[in-house]
């Protein structure tokens, strides 16, 4: 009877139930690095902000994922599941899911466009609510920037996959780097390169796959000011 108790807090802490948010480049596994906390994201305007989800529990346990803003209709929000081969396929909130058997997650990517006359200066609340028997939600307040990407965007677009998805990210911030020329984004980017070819680098892909949100967030603040 003595060992019950030990073995009910280690079975709650295996299987413990909850919903983890990181950026776009974290690769849920692999790194030797914390994750950067998402908690106050800063968004820029006419273009896609976007995020990993994973939501963890037992094997086999069925949930219901809600994403939701306040105030309401002032950002598109869109979920996909990370499916088989990283294709994205379009979940409707309130998503109702089931973690596989023999896994303990189930994998998604939260797309969040801001829209081009946004509000600058604007904080809109954003929940992700998961629903195990309790609710379980994270929360983040989106920061609207002045900062707009170039051209014309199409928030109803959806990506085939989680590359695709990316790579019109990439597209965005090359968008910005033309706008705004900036010679130290050249600087951290040559700089990283540099560091790829140190075997011992502290900076190397393996230790930091967050590194070029250093450069995004530079590209931010200088449109900003423009």
């Amino acid at each position: 009877m003595r060992l019950v108790a030990p073995i009910l807090l280690l079975s709650a802490r295996l299987f413990a139930q909850s919903i983890d948010v990181y950026s776009e480049y974290w690769p849920f596994e692999g790194a030797s690095v914390s994750p950067r906390e998402i908690i106050s994201p800063a968004v820029p305007r006419n273009g896609f902000t976007t995020f990993k989800v994973l939501v963890n529990a037992p094997p086999g346990t069925s949930f219901f994922l809600f994403c939701q803003t306040n105030p309401p209709n002032l950002v598109d929000t869109r979920l996909y599941k990370i499916a088989a081969a990283d294709l994205l396929e379009p979940m409707r909130s309130p998503n109702f899911g089931v973690i596989p058997g023999g896994q303990t997650s189930r994998a998604y990517l939260l797309d969040v466009w801001v829209p081009p006359d946004a509000e600058p200066g604007r904080r809109i609340r954003l929940e992700l609510q998961l629903k195990i028997g309790s609710w379980i939600v994270y929360p983040l307040e989106l920061r609207v920037q002045k900062a707009t990407v170039p051209g014309i965007r199409k928030p109803g677009e959806i990506p085939v996959g989680l590359t695709a998805a990316l790579e019109r990210n990439a597209q965005q911030d090359a968008a910005f780097e033309n706008l705004l020329q900036l010679p130290e984004v050249w600087l951290m980017t040559a700089g990283r390169i540099a560091d790829t070819w140190t075997a011992n680098s502290p900076l190397s892909t393996a230790d930091d796959p967050e590194w070029y949100l250093r450069v995004r967030d530079l590209m931010v603040r200088r449109a900003n000011t423009r």
